[in-house]
Parts: structure tokens; C-alpha cells; sequence
């Protein structure tokens, strides 16, 4: 008996399970996602031969595929369109018929404001297809390329931008009459020499205002 955190198998499982629970904030689903296709990118059962391992072999990348377009998706709704672009050219190239792939990287293309990028990937792809299977991409694919074309695609998501500003002043204070007076006296003497006044205090009571 072993520990299932300590076999990659379950845990690629429980991470895609974490991906899917649409309770959770898309940002935890899409790290959650992460982390499985990261443990996905090798090879399961390496050395191994035989039935049982091709079939599960088999069942591992159908189900890094569904979590690279679900992954996709959340990224895209984050504001992420050029990581998904990253990925996603690679992945292209492990599952070059599937069009699910071919279809998120298509929106990602134009989420990035890259539109004629994706117009002429989806020429190669469309290539690609009547080489290989002899037809043409199915309907999924090609409703991307028909809502690109028509520009009914989402507009692109722009990530929000921190603030990076100091706070607003503080317009007055309460009970530091004394003090105002003292460096008040210091600007408005006779003196020619230039004045130097030392504040000192705990955090927060108001000396860099």
C-alpha cells in the first residue's frame, strides 16, 4: 500500500478534479490545473509494455488534453491570453488533430489582438486536416474561424493593473496645534539660514505628512 500523494497517477487525478469544481476561484482551479499538466508532461508507466499500459496510457492523454483546453479557458478568463499561446503551440504539436487545442489556441490568437496570426494558423491547420483524415476541421473548429472572421469573438480581456501610487494626503490633524506652530515659526523667521527640524515618533502618528 502507498500513500496516493506519493503516486502521480492519483494525484494528476485529484488535481483535475480541483480544476473542474467551479465553486472554487477561477485563479485556484487554474493553478490546480497547472500542476497536473505539469505532472502529465511525462510519459506514464515508462519501460512498461502491454495492454493494461497503453489503455491507461491512452485514458492519461485524453485526460491532459481535456485539462490543457479547461486550463486554457480559465487562463483566458484571467487575462492571460499569451501564456495560453505558449502552452498551447507546444501541446499542438504532442495532439496535432485535436481540434478542441486547435479551437483555444484560435481564441487566444485574437484575445492577444493577434488576428491575422490565427486566421493563418487555422489555414495550416485546415491543410493539415486534408492531408491527414482527407476532410475538412469539424464544427467546433470552424465556428472559431467563422466567429473570428464575422469579429464575434470576446474582445480582449486586459489584466488589471495594481495600483502604484503613494496615499492620499492627509488633509489635517487633530491635536498637533504645538507642533504646526513650532515649524511654522521655522518657515516664517528672519532668519537666512535654512531651517532643520527633526520629527520623531512612533509609526502612523503622522510625520511624513
Amino acid at each position: 500500500e502507498i500513500d496516493p500523494d506519493r503516486v502521480d497517477l492519483h494525484r494528476f487525478g485529484r488535481l483535475i478534479e480541483r480544476g473542474k469544481n467551479a465553486r472554487l476561484p477561477d485563479a485556484d482551479r487554474a493553478a490546480a490545473l497547472t500542476e497536473a499538466l505539469r505532472i502529465g508532461h511525462d510519459t506514464p508507466l515508462a519501460g512498461l509494455s502491454g495492454d493494461w499500459v497503453d489503455e491507461v496510457r491512452a485514458t492519461w492523454n485524453r485526460r491532459r488534453l481535456d485539462a490543457a483546453v479547461q486550463w486554457g479557458d480559465l487562463e483566458l478568463r484571467l487575462g492571460h491570453p499569451e501564456l495560453v499561446i505558449d502552452t498551447v503551440s507546444d501541446l499542438v504539436g504532442v495532439y496535432p488533430l485535436a481540434e478542441p487545442l486547435e479551437a483555444l489556441l484560435l481564441r487566444a490568437l485574437h484575445a492577444a489582438g493577434r488576428d491575422a496570426e490565427a486566421l493563418e494558423h487555422y489555414a495550416v491547420v485546415r491543410q493539415r486536416f486534408a492531408e491527414q483524415l482527407g476532410t475538412d476541421p469539424g464544427s467546433e473548429l470552424q465556428a472559431v474561424h467563422s466567429a473570428l472572421l464575422r469579429g464575434e469573438l470576446p474582445a480582449r480581456r486586459l489584466a488589471p493593473i495594481a495600483p502604484a501610487q503613494l496615499p492620499a494626503d492627509t488633509p489635517g490633524f487633530a491635536g498637533r496645534t504645538a507642533q504646526l506652530s513650532r515649524l511654522y515659526s521655522l518657515l516664517t523667521g528672519d532668519s537666512a539660514a535654512t531651517p532643520i527640524a527633526v520629527l520623531s515618533g512612533t509609526a502612523g502618528v503622522g510625520k511624513t505628512t
